[in-house]
């Protein structure tokens, strides 16, 4: 949640302070965990490799690596795209446009951040 509050005050730089108490600490320092999770799952990837160095398994090859990425990103990723659509359809009208079909097709296949208009 401090990670979430932090791109929040990030973005709208909204102070929480009320009355004499200043929770501004809080937002300001929340890069702090997300360095800490880039850490943390840096850490993680890298345990099965240790494994197999102090038991004297073989080494996980990059194709598991690889295949049990996609295994844990994948569906979250597309079924949080199929709700933003949803959420689209609902919500807006003359969403089916150019724009529409660039951005999805770029996100469908992780190229997003390629283009200015996509990314931002």
């Amino acid at each position: 949640m401090i990670i979430v509050w932090y791109h929040f005050w990030q973005q709208s730089w909204l102070m929480p302070v009320y009355g004499k108490i200043n929770l501004d600490i809080i937002p300001r320092f929340g890069f702090l965990l997300v360095d800490m999770m880039i850490v943390l799952s840096g850490f993680c990837l890298f345990i099965p490799y240790v494994r197999s160095l102090v038991y004297k398994k073989k080494m996980p090859s990059t194709k598991e690596f690889y295949i049990k990425r996609i295994a844990k990103i994948f569906p979250s990723y597309y079924l949080s795209m199929i709700i933003c659509v949803i959420f689209l359809i609902i919500l807006k009208d003359g969403w089916f446009n150019t724009f529409f079909i660039k951005d999805s097709l770029m996100h469908l296949f992780f190229v997003h951040n390629w283009s200015t208009d996509t990314l931002l």
